[in-house]
């Protein structure tokens, strides 16, 4: 039953995960489009919005990597040292998200996953 739970749970992180990386994508073609034609080599991505995805990248790769965990496959070093600072990539996401104004929909969407596993 343990294991159900983390699983389920994971599977809403990753459906949380995917949501706001669509989100980002989104923003970032409706910024483009405002700013019109860009001179070639700069990106229609702001600092924070590029942080941001990348963020997001590497905590989906946390993800794998307990998946993997949990399948019984072992991590190499480096896999282990990258799952390791899960926190504190996802504090920095916070940070970022904070910075970009974000902190509203971070707590809305957190609101809308427990309320999802509380009709369950």
């Amino acid at each position: 039953a343990s294991q159900d739970a983390m699983l389920k749970r994971q599977l809403e992180l990753q459906k949380q995960y995917k949501e706001e990386v669509e989100k980002a994508a989104r923003e970032a073609a409706k910024l483009k489009k405002a700013q019109g034609p860009k001179p070639a080599g700069e990106s229609a991505l702001t600092a924070e919005q590029k942080e941001e995805l990348r963020l997001q990248k590497k905590l989906r790769e946390c993800q794998d990597l307990e998946r993997q965990v949990q399948e019984g496959k072992p991590l190499v070093a480096n896999q282990q040292e990258k799952l390791a600072r899960k926190a504190e990539l996802e504090e920095k996401l916070k940070e970022v998200r904070r910075q970009m104004g974000k902190e509203d929909n971070e707590e809305q969407a957190e609101e809308r996953t427990h309320e999802q596993q509380q009709e369950q």
